[in-house]
């Protein structure tokens, strides 16, 4: 399962969760902190880079 989640322009993350129970959700913000204004267009990752991370057969080592 895959979730894409977008937060007011100012953030997005994916949230996935394997059939072994392991959890990933990656998040970028465009600010230097959740809470504050944005400084920039959009998160430094694009939400298709976040997924890429999210779902990387990478994972499979720590669960």
């Amino acid at each position: 399962m895959v979730v894409l989640r977008y937060w007011e322009d100012r953030s997005w993350s994916v949230d996935t969760l394997r059939p072994d129970g392991l959890r990933v959700v990656i998040s970028a913000f465009n600010s230097g902190d959740q809470h504050e204004d944005a400084t920039r267009d959009a998160p430094a990752l694009s939400i298709a880079e976040l997924r890429e991370i999210a779902v990387s057969s990478e994972w499979d080592r720590l669960g």
